[in-house]
């Protein structure tokens, strides 16, 4: 059974507290299969004191103890899978949602329409998130978040899952069959023998991919130009 998603807002404003809750009140009842828990915290230590799961934030950042700026890196730290979209009356800022790979700039006071459609483009990012990736392996039945698969690399018939936390499985398949499966989710064909999360490309240099996890993997020569163009193309579908 999914979980259902934690919502919350850090602002020092309760009247931007209450116009969230409000906004999410009515997308609610407008979208009544989607459900929701909500937070609201008034300064960073009440955030960087919460431990439970937060899957989407809405963080203003201007705090009165701390910048939304300097935090984003200690929320994700935190929360690894969290979505934050930044709030602020000064459009000054949107670049550093560009730079810190934060999911949105919404400018205060906010639009419905467009709030809306930000919590659609979560939502649908959420349950994503939530789908499994299923392995048989030696008699067992693994089921793992394709979320958390930062890349496959095949040799023959032989495939190798990189799990972003429990580490390498091995399993039978083609490679060719995965990439069919896994497209939808974002993954990119890099190299005849591997397949890459871009979730977890850190930097595209030269013919190699650089992993948040520490791993390099190759680029085909004849790849280069479309891993590049779908990488962009995918950053694109996750920001804007």
């Amino acid at each position: 059974m999914e979980r259902v998603p934690r919502i919350a807002v850090c602002d020092d404003d309760k009247f931007i507290h209450d116009r969230i809750y409000e906004l999410l009140f009515t997308y609610s009842k407008q979208h009544p299969e989607e459900q929701m828990l909500f937070s609201a915290f008034d300064s960073a230590d009440a955030l960087m004191n919460y431990n439970d799961n937060i899957d989407l934030l809405f963080l203003d950042i201007e705090l009165q103890d701390a910048s939304g700026i300097d935090l984003v890196p200690k929320i994700k730290e935190k929360h690894p899978n969290i979505t934050i979209i930044f709030i602020s009356s000064h459009t000054k800022y949107v670049i550093f949602s560009h730079r810190l790979n934060v999911f949105q700039f919404l400018t205060k006071p906010f639009d419905d329409g467009i709030f809306f459609e930000e919590l659609d483009r979560f939502y649908t990012r959420y349950h994503l998130a939530q789908d499994l990736y299923t392995i048989q392996s030696k008699g067992e039945t693994i089921q793992i978040p394709i979320c958390e698969i930062a890349y496959i690399e095949s040799n023959l018939r032989h495939l190798k899952i990189y799990h972003s936390k429990t580490g390498l499985y091995e399993i039978s398949g083609q490679i060719s069959k995965e990439e069919q499966k896994l497209s939808e989710y974002g993954f990119i064909r890099c190299h005849h023998g591997f397949l890459v999360n871009p979730r977890y490309i850190e930097s595209i240099k030269g013919q190699s991919i650089y992993l948040t996890t520490s791993q390099t993997i190759p680029i085909s020569r004849n790849k280069l130009q479309s891993v590049k163009q779908q990488y962009q193309k995918w950053l694109q579908v996750e920001k804007v």
